[in-house]
This record gives C-alpha cells, structure tokens and sequence, in this order.
C-alpha cells in the first residue's frame, strides 16, 4: 500500500550522491491551494493574506536532523544572516518557516536557500522551488462563502451533497483544485450521514474518481482527508478493519510528510479500531504515545480535543480503572473543554460533559449538574442528542444505584435497553442484569444478558460508528458476566458456548490481520531494514529524534501487517480445550469439558484488581528467570487455585483455552493439589481463540528443517547442530549465514517440522510486529502465518515468541500463535526471555525423545522433565505450548522425515 508513496517521494527527491538530502523528499504546508505548471505538476498557491509557508523536509528515519537548521528565502531577495532551527519537527520531518513578506506581485516565484547541520558543519543548497502567488482572494473568498446556503438548504443530505459537488466543479474551473477537492470531501461527508447503501456507493464512487494529482506532496494535507475519510466509508460499509487500516495508513504517511497535527485524528481513529478488536491497552498507549509526540512537536490543538475525548474514553470504559486513572480521563476532558471552550460547537461540549459525568459517577460523586448541562447543549433533536439522552439515563441509574435505589436504576436501564440502538441497548441490558442479580432473580438476568448479547452481535454486524463505542472492555465483561450467570443457573454447556461465542466475535472484529501472505511484501522489508538503522548510538538530542522516527516506522509497519486480507476460514479453538476459565469482577470460574459434557469445575474468588496485580507480579518474575522455588509458589498460589486441575482429572495432554489476563498465567509451572508441578502431572497446552485448518500432508512435504544461530552468537545453540544432524539425517539444517531470510522464507513452504533457534525482537506497543532475526533480515508473524500449507509442528525457541497481550477472547500468543492461526497443530513458544543454556538443554533432550517416540507432546513433557531438575520455574515457566487443529497422519517416509534439497533454493548472500 505504500509503493505508490514510496514511488512518489522518490519522484520528488534531489539526484543521487547528495549528502545530507540524500532520498529526502521536500514540500511546502500552509498555502491554501495549488496551481498546475506546463508539465502538469502542481505548485502550491498562496493566496492573499497568507503570510507565512513552512518548507517541510522528510527525510529517512535513519538520518540524523536533531541539529539540522534552515537559511531561506524569496527568490532574489539576500538569504538570512543566520541559520533558524526548524518551526515544528515530528518524526523524520522537520519543517521551516518561510516569510512571505516580500511578494508584491502576482505570479511564480521562487523559494530558495540552504540546510546546515550545526553538528558538523555540513551544509548543503536547496534547488530553489516554485510556489504562486496570488494577490487577489475575491474569487477564492466567494467560492468559498457559496457553502454556506448549500449548508443550510435543509436536512436533505443527498441535495447538499449535489450542491456542493456542483461548487466543487465550479472552484476546479476557477483554478482552485484543492478547494474543489475540499467540497467534493464535503460532499462525501454528507452523502455517509444519509446512510443508504445507494448514497454510500456514490461517495465511494467520488472518492474513487479522484484525481491522481491528489497525491502529489503539494496536496498532502487534502490528500490526507481523502484518506480518511476512505477509512470511514470502509468502516461505514463494513468492508472489514484491514482496508480501513489501510487507508488510515495513508494518511497517517501524507501528514507526516508535512507534520500536520491532523495525525492526531489518525490516530484517534486506530485507538478506536484497537479498542474495538480486544487490544485495550494498546489502543490506550497509542493514543496517549500520539498526543505525547504531538505536545513535543508543538503542533496548533485543532485536532487536540477529539484526541483527549477518546482518550478519557478507553480509559473511563475499562472495567477495571482504578479512581486514579479516572482522575487523569477526568483531567483530559476538562483540558480539552477549557482550553478549546470557544472553537468547540455545541454537540462536542454536550460530548464532553456527559463523559465527565459518567466519570464523576464512577467515582461516586452526583453527575446531576453535569448531565443538564450537557443536554442542555445537545438540546432535542437528531440522532446525536437522542443518544446523549440515552446515555445520560446510562450515568444516571449508576448514582441511583449507589444511592440506593435500585428499582428507579433499574427503570433506567431497561429504557434504554429498549432503545433499539445496539450499543446502548447492551449496555442497558447489561446494567438492569447486574441490579437483577443483586436482587437475586439470575433467571431474569440471565435473561438480560442474552438480551446484551445478541445486541452486541447486531452492533458487530454493523457498519462501524466512531461516535459512541462500548468496546471490547465493556463488551467482553458482558460475555464473562453472562457465561456466569448461566452456570449458575446450571448450564455450564450454555456458558462454554457463550464463551466460543466471544472468539467468534472477536475474529469477526479482527478479520485481515496478520495472515495472508506467504512471504513478506519488499516494502516490509524495506521497513524492517529502516528501523534497524536506528539501533546505533546515538547524541540525547538525536535519541529524541529518533524515538519520533522509530514509532512513525512501527506504524506504518504495523499497517501493512493490518492491510492483509486475513487467514480465510478459522475454528474458535473451543472443540479442542479440556478446560476453558474466564474472570469476571470477583472470582475466576473454570469449566470443563469431558466429551459432550461440560461442568462447572471450580469458582476461586479473586477480585480482578488482585489478580491483575499477581498477573503483572508473575510477568516480572518470569522476566528475571531467577525466582526461587518457594517464592514462585508463593506467587503463583492463587492462581494455582483457581487453575489448576485436580491431579485424578488430568489426562496424558491437558489443553487449556484462558481468557483476559489469565492467558499470562504460565499453566505448566503451578503447583498441583499433590504438591507437584502441573507440568510433571500432564503435558500443558494452551489452546489459542483461533486455528487454522490443519495441515494435509504429502510426500512433497514432509520435511523436517532447523534454523540454527542465523546472527552467530548463539553458541549452544550452534552445538546442538551436529547432533540434529544426527538424530534426523534426512532434515535440512540452516546454520549460520545460511540461514537467510528468503532461504528460510522458501524452505519452510515445504516443511512439515520446523525448529528455529534465533533472537527474536519483541515489541510491546505493537505486539503484531514481533519478528525472528535471521542472517540477513527479519521474519515476522505475518510471513510465518503465510508459510501454512503443510506445518504440522514448529518450536520456535526465541525470546518472546508465545509472547502477546492478553485479550478479551482465549488469547493470540503472538508468533507462536500466528502459526497455530495458519493451521499448525502443535507450537512451542516463549513468553518471556529465555535462557540460553535452559534453551539449550531443553531443545536437546526434546528432539532426542521426539526422534525415538514421534511424540510431540511426550517428547515435550520429557524435555520439561529435563530442565526442571537445574533450573528455577520462574526459568523454565516461560516455556509454552500451544495447541491447535487436529493433525493428520503424516505418509510413511522412512527413517526420519524427508530431507530438503537445499541446494536448490538460491542463496540471498549474507548482507550483514
């Protein structure tokens, strides 16, 4: 999706061989519309009294520009005595005020001057650029004023949209192409509050026929609306999160190019589709990464209000927010009212203020006052105030609640449960459940939570509303809410499938993300290689820089990842779990399933704050790897009551699907009812939200191929080499160098056991990211879960390979469950860092038992057996086994597996 851009900039960049600009690509931001020169390119227009344009240069993320400064000038006018630090820098692009002062006459005229990077005195001559200078707004002014009855013509949507489209063309002939872009925009807008599919598919013909020349830099800050606003049609229309994604992505590349704050709105709008999929927190770190970044930039506050408002959302929504996080959404909101109390309309001020009492009554205060004020701002008519009226009853019953009046709470709730507005509806339904259950009627609801349910079904079916989510957070506790109240009522079965339901809805959400193609596309590549650069030592003031660069890299990678178009069709994982265990407020419930029937296992109390706490308190130890054995059970205690199974209910494998954050939990190293670990008793696996289908083996394909020390300097590693060689002297060992990226790309299409011990590089913002560090280059989850067709097993025996945060469904598990995605039946991961010499030791004594029994789970089971006589559980707890789709019989090949011909895949060459 970014080869075009890429294309582009490219276009746009000095020759070859320049020093400082070398692959930089410059334009201009400020001007009001541009103009066409003889060979059809566009310049930007300054109109009337603009007084000021900002050069904006975008360089590699790698290039250093923390002490880069800027001479500039008006064609003929002496260039500036001194050098001036740029006005806004964000990212890879600075960018450089330009005073216009000196312009007197219409027409073409030139920008010029020097780059000087103070740091080493290097200096390098701008080619002077063309921008055109026009004197006279009339023209502009007046087309521009000719809105505003089209605005006003009444509440007729379609007939707007027609009037501006026919201003649009008249501003085109004009010679204002960035204006008439900016009606026709208009005109999209107006065509997708109609809402029908038939004026749905007209503002996705507008967008479409576009002009090319929209992506020229000269338009980046149009062209950047036009991607947006392809991203709330596609959510609009249904057309799945990664083509939206997509489109955000470029958007978020055409405001970079120009540090415009508007990528404050991009990022609003990916927290929204992050909140909406299950990842939380991530959406939450994104945003707030987002508006710190922006505060550094010094960017104007247009677009800062909507960013704080979504951001005191996620953190208000989520269940578990304590009263000092929501003293912080409660800061944010007031930030954005006070600070931007005049430039906000009415429906924004009536948006914040119904959040603000939503949050004081969180925190137990009276929302009273708050609410009159904001439906007072909405007043009485359109969609929007109806469902701040809704939603006001939503805050209100909490408070009556409280207060002790649970049956007028309780009326508030089944108001809006019968509102007919999916969200709101759940959540009402939602709310008159919890005040049922107080009163102790569970039939009714657990009649009310069916009810949130299927309206959160209707809401996940729907075109996306960026306007008023619940969200995953609000939505999941719904799920676990209504699988409790149905054992409790003596269905466990209803409440096992309550919880499949909840996977199947999440894949919904998540359909296009990281598995699709079979290798990395070069433009990934090229990123990866981008962000390696960035690795080196650097000065504090470049550090700054850099981590600017290095999130606008993380991003657009995480966007290509999201722009896939998905796995094609997945299970839920449900069929193959023994036991399947969810939190809710104050207790972790564990069911089981023994063939057709499920049971209610075991009900642990656990309030959701402690288990967060020894969840978070376990990651730590894991981390550190040197926990004694007394102090990990300790840790582990209270886990190791609700989870673990008593010791006559295990069988030979033990398969686990776990939701929220008891997915951290390391299952294999808690202490049974006997005093044993649970991993001495059964062979643990965790069963992930989704599988793919299970490989069908062919003599074509079943191979066996270990990755080796691809970087050099895994030493143990290296020395379990000979010995794979030995145990399977058919298998095709890449060590080394040999272990390229596209030599692994290509062997493991045909391999059917794969083992590679590399680094691998985990990253918690953007866990999708996640890669293997091969000799040359990268393998991330995406081109792991595209090598699908005959895997059957795979150990990926990396730091932080299993490693993901925990979700809303049973859990995703980063690489490793990319390939348990792809349609791979059994996968060994890491969540957390592993030692090398556990490592080592854990992997021998695995392939040797696996080479004598063809036993993955038993030779699984022997080599934890192994390690746990040297080493603390808090070391060997990393290790994670997961399982998927049920394998088929491989063809019988002999001994061992059948070997690879190596020497027919091409080299890639070492680049290191």
């Amino acid at each position: 999706m970014w080869a075009a851009l890429l294309l582009l900039m490219q276009a746009c960049a000095p020759a070859p061989g320049n020093d400082l600009l070398e692959d930089a690509t410059w334009t201009f931001r400020g001007h009001r519309d541009a103009s066409f020169t003889a060979d059809g390119s566009l310049m930007p227009k300054v109109i009337g009294n603009e007084n000021m344009l900002d050069l904006c240069i975008e360089t590699r993320p790698s290039v250093d520009t923390s002490q880069w400064q800027a001479r500039l000038h008006i064609g003929g006018d002496a260039a500036p005595a001194e050098s001036k630090p740029p006005a806004v820098r964000f990212g890879s692009t600075v960018c450089y005020g330009v005073p216009l002062g000196s312009i007197k006459t219409a027409g073409i005229q030139e920008v010029c001057g020097s780059i000087e990077d103070v740091y080493d005195g290097r200096r390098q001559d701008l080619p002077c650029r063309p921008i055109m200078f026009e004197p006279d707004t009339t023209t502009f002014s007046e087309l521009w004023q000719q809105r505003l009855p089209a605005l006003r013509s009444g509440v007729d949507h379609l007939e707007m949209a027609a009037q501006l489209r026919d201003l649009g063309d008249r501003a085109e002939d004009a010679g204002y192409p960035l204006l008439g872009v900016r009606f026709d925009l208009m005109a999209v807008y107006f065509l997708r509050q109609q809402g029908t599919e038939a004026a749905l598919g007209e503002a996705g013909s507008l967008l479409a026929t576009l002009p090319d020349w929209i992506n020229h830099p000269a338009a980046s800050e149009s062209a950047a609306i036009v991607a947006l606003e392809r991203a709330n049609l596609a959510m609009e229309r249904d057309a799945g999160p990664g083509e939206a994604w997509e489109h955000l992505g470029h958007a978020e590349a055409h405001y970079s190019r120009i540090a415009d704050s508007g990528i404050l709105a991009v990022a609003n709008r990916q927290a929204g589709m992050l909140f909406r999929i299950g990842a939380e927190q991530p959406a939450r770190e994104r945003l707030g990464r987002m508006l710190d970044r922006s505060r550094e930039a010094g960017f104007d506050n247009r677009h800062l209000p909507a960013a704080q408002i979504t951001l005191s959302w996620l953190i208000a929504q989520d269940p578990s927010t304590d009263h000092l996080a929501l003293d912080e959404a409660e800061g944010l909101l007031r930030s954005a009212l006070d600070a931007n109390s005049n430039a906000l309309g009415a429906a924004e001020r009536a948006n914040i203020l119904m959040n603000l009492a939503y949050i004081e009554a969180r925190l137990g205060r009276d929302p009273g006052p708050l609410l009159e004020r904001s439906l007072a701002e909405a007043g009485e008519d359109g969609l929007k105030a109806r469902r701040l009226a809704l939603w006001s009853r939503l805050v209100r019953s909490d408070h009556l609640s409280a207060a002790g009046k649970p049956e007028q709470a309780l009326d508030e709730c089944r108001a809006v449960a019968d509102s007919g507005e999916p969200r709101l509806a759940a959540w009402g339904a939602s709310c008159a459940a919890a005040l049922l259950r107080r009163q102790g009627d569970l039939e009714a609801a657990g009649s009310a939570l069916e009810t949130a349910l299927a309206n959160h079904e209707r809401d996940a079916a729907r075109p996306t509303d960026r306007n008023m989510k619940l969200g995953p957070g609000r939505r999941a506790e719904d799920f676990y809410r209504a699988a409790r109240n149905a054992t409790e009522l003596g269905h466990p079965g209803r409440a096992w499938q309550i919880l499949e339901q909840l996977d199947a809805l999440t894949l919904r959400d998540r359909d296009g993300s990281v598995c699709d193609s079979a290798t990395d596309s070069d433009e990934e590549q090229a990123l990866l290689d981008e962000l390696s650069r960035l690795s080196v030592p650097a000065s504090p003031a470049r550090k700054r820089q850099r981590a600017g660069a290095r999130q606008s890299l993380m991003s657009r990678l995480e966007a290509t990842i999201a722009s896939r178009s998905g796995c094609g069709a997945l299970g839920t994982g449900g069929e193959i779990a023994d036991y399947r265990a969810f939190p809710v407020e104050n207790e972790v419930i564990l069911l089981r399933r023994d063939g057709e029937r499920t049971t209610l296992y075991r009900r642990t109390p656990l309030e959701r704050n402690a288990l967060a706490q020894r969840v978070a308190e376990i990651e730590k130890a894991l981390d550190r790897r040197d926990v004694d054995a007394t102090e990990w059970r300790r840790l582990t205690e209270p886990l190791a009551r609700a989870l673990a199974p008593r010791t006559d209910d295990l069988g030979d494998v033990t398969r686990f699907a776990l939701h929220g954050a008891l997915q951290q939990v390391p299952l294999a190293a808690l202490e049974t009812d006997s005093g044993e670990w649970l991993a001495t008793r059964t062979t643990v696996a965790n069963v992930p939200a989704h599988t793919g289908s299970a490989a069908q083996p062919t003599g074509e394909t079943d191979r066996t191929l270990f990755v080796v020390n691809p970087t050099g300097d895994l030493a143990q590693a290296s020395r379990l080499a000979g010995e794979y060689r030995t145990l399977f002297p058919d298998a095709d060992v890449l060590e080394g160098a040999r272990a390229s990226a596209e030599t692994v790309r290509l062997a493991l299409t045909g391999a059917r056991w794969v083992h590679i011990d590399a680094h691998a590089t985990y990253e918690p913002s953007f866990p999708d990211l996640t890669r293997l560090v091969l000799a040359d280059g990268w393998l991330t989850a995406a081109g792991l879960a595209g090598l699908r067709p005959s895997l059957e097993f795979a150990n990926l025996s990396a730091c932080g390979s299993g490693r993901y945060p925990a979700t809303a469904d049973s859990g995703h598990y980063g690489l490793a469950g990319s390939l348990i995605k792809g349609g791979a039946s059994w996968v060994i991961g890491a969540r957390a860092d592993l030692d090398e010499t556990l490592a080592s030791e854990f992997n021998g004594a695995f392939y040797r038992e696996l080479a004598l029994s063809g036993d993955i789970p038993a030779a699984h089971t022997a080599a934890l057996h192994d390690v746990m006589k040297r080493h603390a559980p808090s070391s060997w707890g990393a290790l994670l086994l997961l399982r998927g789709s049920e394998p088929s019989e491989a063809p019988e090949t002999g001994s061992g597996r059948l070997a690879y011909n190596v020497a027919a895949v091409p080299m890639a060459g070492d680049r290191r």
